[in-house]
């Protein structure tokens, strides 16, 4: 991982967290039911949904949990149709990459 990669992964952890206190002062400091239950609502629907974005692509494009869940199962596939690399083809090819 290079230097600006991991600077880059820092402000966002960084910028992460900033987001998470924010949120959790504004909840404190609410008295509206009507916006804690939006609120709740809300947040239920974004992490029990398949469209949740759970990370990246190689290339930095989002992927949502359902993404993730067609790889796996591709990936599985794949494994059950023989279509595997060895662990030394493997090691050759990433040498090669370098």
């Amino acid at each position: 991982m290079s230097t600006a990669q991991i600077s880059k992964a820092f402000e966002e952890e960084k910028e992460l967290h900033q987001r998470k206190s924010r949120l959790i002062q504004f909840l404190a400091a609410t008295n509206d039911i009507h916006v804690i239950k939006k609120f709740d609502k809300l947040l239920f629907k974004l992490v029990n949904s398949n469209d949740e974005i759970v990370g990246q692509t190689p290339k930095g494009r989002p992927m949502t949990r359902k993404d993730l869940d067609l790889k796996f199962e591709k990936s599985f596939e794949q494994i059950r149709n023989g279509e595997t690399v060895s662990l030394e083809d493997a090691e050759k090819e990433a040498e090669l990459w370098l």
